[in-house]
């Protein structure tokens, strides 16, 4: 009984973590590539200014262009993070499910035990939800 319900979790995380691994990485390694190039960039920025306009003022555009770029990154975050819609309920389904099979193993009185529990599950879930931005 309680192998089905720890089998259950088991494979939903070794799903959602090969689903990650992959596309993680690959983001990484661009992001790697993304820094070498933008570093390449400045430098080159700053030696053509610094060539016209002395090395403060080159200093300080390449200074400024750095800050506009990581601004622009972070806002995109921000934005999506006030727009979030709440976790899908499939975790729930797939424990309530998995109740009937485990309630026995505690007791006479399985049914009270599941509603319970889940009672307790679904409530704690709810308070979740509400305390995310």
């Amino acid at each position: 009984m309680w192998h089905s319900l720890v089998g259950l979790a088991d494979d939903q995380a070794r799903s959602a973590a090969r689903r990650f691994a992959w596309p993680v990485t690959l983001i990484l390694i661009g992001a790697a590539f993304v820094i070498l190039a933008l570093a390449g960039f400045f430098a080159a920025l700053f030696f053509w200014l610094a060539s016209s306009h002395g090395p403060v003022v080159a200093a300080l555009v390449v200074a400024c262009l750095a800050f506009l770029a990581a601004f622009a990154c972070v806002v995109p975050i921000l934005v999506n993070r006030a727009n979030r819609s709440p976790a899908p309920a499939t975790q729930i389904s797939s424990f309530a499910a998995a109740l009937p099979k485990v309630a026995p193993f505690f007791g006479t009185r399985p049914v009270a035990l599941g509603a319970v529990a889940l009672a307790l599950i679904v409530g704690f879930l709810s308070r979740r939800s509400e305390n995310r931005p």
